[in-house]
């Protein structure tokens, strides 16, 4: 059994007694060897009447001091063996605390591990379901120069200040509008003369056979006339915008008329992404292509 604080306290105020009995026991008989030494091997006593009292007195004494020796001892021993029995239960007690401690902690750290690979894998799924969510949104976002890219492609073109241009649009695709809105700033900050957005109105031939249109254009078209600045003009722009991802084509065949002139002309928006989306969606296509390249023999 494991003794409450005060108990121990007593115990060991009990120990501490009895060992200082012990101690003046041990005196005592001291003090008794002294009297038989001086009893009987010195000149001392004057009278062997007297020397026959010191050596009874100085025997009586040595019997309590060894008396009182013994009794120290055997309590002593007694209060040390609860002592060491209360210290080997404590230590008993605290292992088996301290096992119970250790298996908790086991548990706790099984869970914890648990939890973070649980963590981890919605971690995976919520970017996986991100990255799909992107991927879809890519493939159906409107074509976008932002105000950095306006920016960009004025300076790059303000090298042909002055140049006329005039960006066409099907005045039924909102979404060509909004595009050839942005590219219209763009040649605006390259100080470019440059108008409002011209809607034009875009009709298949029909009805004809199944078959018998060809597909739908899509992405744009840049379109020059003769001269040599109109030329360089539009392959600056169309540098511009193919290098940004999106899809444009030049017109081989120039506008006859004689005053220098860059036609942008919006087409439907074509399937898949565009701008920055189109441009990760190659650099991750290229990044696959290597990862899975066969090893040279």
């Amino acid at each position: 059994m494991v003794l409450a604080d005060s108990e121990l306290r007593s115990l060991k105020a009990a120990l501490n007694g009895w060992e200082w009995f012990g101690y003046i026991s041990t005196a005592i008989v001291f003090i008794g060897c002294v009297g038989e030494f001086i009893a009987e091997f010195t000149p001392l006593p004057k009278t062997e009447q007297s020397q026959h009292k010191l050596a009874r007195l100085s025997l009586i004494v040595l019997i309590l001091g060894i008396a009182g020796e013994l009794l120290s001892t055997v309590r002593t021993s007694q209060l040390s063996g609860q002592l060491i029995a209360n210290i080997e239960e404590h230590t008993a007690t605290a292992q088996q605390k301290a096992g119970e401690a250790n298996d908790r902690a086991s548990a706790n750290e099984r869970e914890a591990a648990q939890l973070r690979k649980d963590g981890e894998q919605l971690r995976k799924d919520a970017e996986a379901e991100h990255l799909a969510r992107v991927k879809i949104e890519a493939r159906v976002a409107w074509r976008h120069l932002t105000e950095q890219q306006k920016a960009e492609i004025g300076v790059q073109l303000k090298r042909f200040l002055g140049e006329v241009s005039l960006v066409q649009y099907d005045g039924s695709d909102i979404e060509e509008y909004e595009f050839g809105s942005d590219i219209a700033s763009a040649l605006h900050l390259a100080q470019w003369k440059i108008s409002e957005p011209l809607a034009m109105m875009m009709m298949r031939e029909g009805p004809v056979a199944f078959g018998a249109n060809p597909p739908i254009a899509t992405g744009l078209s840049i379109k020059s006339t003769g001269d040599k600045a109109s030329h360089d003009a539009s392959d600056a722009l169309l540098h511009e915008l193919l290098k940004r991802g999106f899809d444009a084509t030049r017109d081989s065949k120039d506008d006859p008329r004689p005053q220098s002139v860059v036609f942008v002309i919006m087409e439907h928006k074509p399937e898949g992404p565009q701008g920055e989306f189109k441009l990760q969606a190659e650099s991750d296509k290229k990044q696959n292509a290597k990862s899975i390249k066969p090893a040279s023999p």
